[in-house]
């Protein structure tokens, strides 16, 4: 895994574009309806319009993203199973989902106006344990009594779906663990992980993919769930986040994300992460350390309407919330790539996108931002 797609992306443009919000794309732009009623999210839409997926993947790339998630963050047996959906056929639906990106994939490189174009990346997009429990549980960590051994089998028997189909697993980039909010998860990912990477040698051939674990930090200062242990005012920090990359295992992590986050607490987090990489070069030497940063696009849920709006001290004008957002995530960039005579770069490469209501234009603009910077 020393010379994967993502290295060689971040090699040629130091950092690069992902896309936005998916399923509120798939609402807003597209005309899907009720997703939030789905106990599979934007999942949902892969049985029924399945085009709808591919567009969206298709707008994102045209609006300048290079790397695309797959529809498949709320997507698990359990899930399906309550749509009335058989395992078998949600596993068909699941493999779907990256045949899809890969379509939008080709499909955008086939524009003659983009012969020669570096080749997007497709993410496997997973959420987290509380994504399928749903009720907001992502936001608070709350897991109702479940085991460490129940999350690993939870990200163990979904990532196998994907796995065990070569075909699938080929179309496949990068692995992205999202919107994590407490970090025993992550150790169960890595668990998870390193199971599979076990079963190398025993008459299965996996091609390890570089992975990322994304957290969400609602407060903007802790984690949901262990916030007095991790959070940027304990005594160590966000330290155990920057303790999970690297070589733990078969597997390890090639990169740490923040994402449905608010962008205005991006800077202090990405901050403290980056003192924290720093300590860990300076004691460990370097390791790949690639940087995730996918705020919302700065609307307001609210759960019991189920309406979206502006927070109060900004306007409503959507142009000036797409250069706000814009600006904020350079700004952040810029904090955590800065260096002295006498430092190193600590992030291998940063990656930077959206969530929730990060339209087309917010990645359009983002893009023509990051290709405005020196290289």
């Amino acid at each position: 895994m020393s010379d994967h797609a993502l290295l060689k992306l971040a090699r040629s443009h130091g950092v690069i574009c992902a896309d936005g919000g998916f399923a509120t794309h798939l609402e807003d732009a597209l005309g899907a309806s009720n997703l939030g009623d789905s106990p599979v999210w934007s999942a949902s839409v892969l049985s029924e319009s399945p085009h709808l997926i591919r567009q969206t993947h298709l707008d994102f790339l045209q609006a300048g993203a290079q790397i695309i998630g797959t529809a498949t963050y709320q997507a698990c047996h359990a899930g399906f199973l309550d749509c009335g959906i058989e395992a078998e056929r949600a596993t068909e639906l699941m493999r779907l989902a990256i045949d899809l990106a890969d379509q939008a994939r080709s499909s955008y490189l086939d524009s003659k106006s983009l012969q020669g174009k570096d080749r997007p990346l497709i993410a496997l997009s997973l959420g987290p344990y509380g994504a399928y429990l749903r009720g907001g549980a992502e936001y608070t960590g709350d897991y109702l009594g479940v085991t460490q051994d129940d999350l690993v089998s939870f990200h163990y028997d979904r990532l196998r779906i994907f796995a065990d189909a070569p075909e699938t697993w080929a179309k496949i980039d990068i692995v992205a663990l999202e919107t994590l909010p407490r970090i025993d998860e992550a150790e169960a990912i890595l668990t998870a992980l390193d199971r599979l990477a076990e079963r190398n040698g025993q008459g299965f051939k996996l091609k390890l993919k570089p992975a990322y674990v994304s957290f969400v930090f609602p407060s903007g200062e802790t984690l949901p769930k262990g916030g007095e242990e991790t959070g940027l005012h304990t005594q160590n920090g966000l330290k155990a986040l920057v303790d999970l990359l690297g070589t733990k295992g078969r597997w390890g992590l090639s990169g740490l994300g923040i994402n449905c986050t608010k962008a205005k607490y991006l800077p202090a987090l990405v901050s403290e992460l980056t003192a924290r990489l720093r300590e860990r070069i300076a004691a460990d030497g370097a390791l790949e350390a690639f940087l995730f940063l996918e705020p919302d696009g700065g609307l307001v849920y609210d759960g019991n309407a189920r309406t979206w709006s502006a927070p109060e001290d900004e306007n409503d004008d959507p142009s000036s919330s797409v250069q706000r957002w814009q600006k904020g995530l350079i700004n952040t960039l810029h904090q955590a790539t800065s260096v002295n005579s006498e430092d190193v770069k600590p992030w291998t490469g940063i990656v930077l996108g959206g969530c929730c209501k990060a339209t087309t234009s917010h990645i359009s603009a983002l893009r023509r931002a990051i290709d405005s910077l020196p290289r």
